[in-house]
């Protein structure tokens, strides 16, 4: 699957979909692939080609009512917004100033940048798609300023996480804050 998350970065996803879809069929690496591949063109503003990669996994997999929520939830999440050149770096919007996530989609790490503004106990954690907490990272008393973390696509015991969106949470006594970011396999 590396080969199609090298596509989807050079924005090919007609060559990321071809080389997931020559996994073999109904397959664990197809399922996850196509539906990162959803969550990688919304995420970049084409909306079109994720309902277009959607209708092609909810016709393989009709009986997945599972499924069929996590691509719903990813058509219907508002794309990131960037602001560099390179699409590297998100802009958050107001609702999540001060957290930020690069790169995504990711594949090893991803950096996460936080920003507390007074020094107090603070959560950071990651969060899947159903509201479960896999992961959490910071949780102390952290001083003001801006923090970085990295996190590796692995949840609390260590495992890998599954292919798809991801939510970081930042909680603060003044405020809570949240990041979309994505992770391919």
């Amino acid at each position: 699957m590396w080969q199609s998350y090298a596509y989807a970065q050079k924005g090919d996803l007609e060559a990321a979909e071809s080389v997931i879809l020559s996994a073999p069929e109904y397959s664990r690496s197809e399922r996850e692939g196509l539906l990162s591949l959803i969550g990688y063109a919304v995420s970049h503003g084409e909306l079109n080609r994720a309902e277009e990669i959607a209708t092609c996994l909810n016709s393989r997999y009709p009986d997945d009512s599972y499924l069929a929520r996590d691509i719903s939830v990813m058509l219907n999440s508002p794309p990131l917004v960037f602001d560099d050149q390179n699409n590297k770096r998100p802009s958050l919007g107001t609702e999540t100033k001060g957290l930020q996530a690069w790169p995504t989609p990711f594949n090893a790490s991803t950096t996460i940048q936080y920003t507390v503004q007074e020094a107090g106990y603070t959560e950071l954690y990651v969060v899947n798609m159903l509201g479960q907490r896999i992961r959490t990272l910071v949780q102390n008393r952290v001083q003001s300023g801006k923090h970085r973390m990295s996190w590796d696509g692995k949840d609390a015991r260590g495992n890998p996480v599954a292919s798809g969106v991801y939510l970081i949470v930042c909680k603060t006594l003044e405020k809570s804050t949240t990041a979309k970011i994505l992770y391919l396999k």
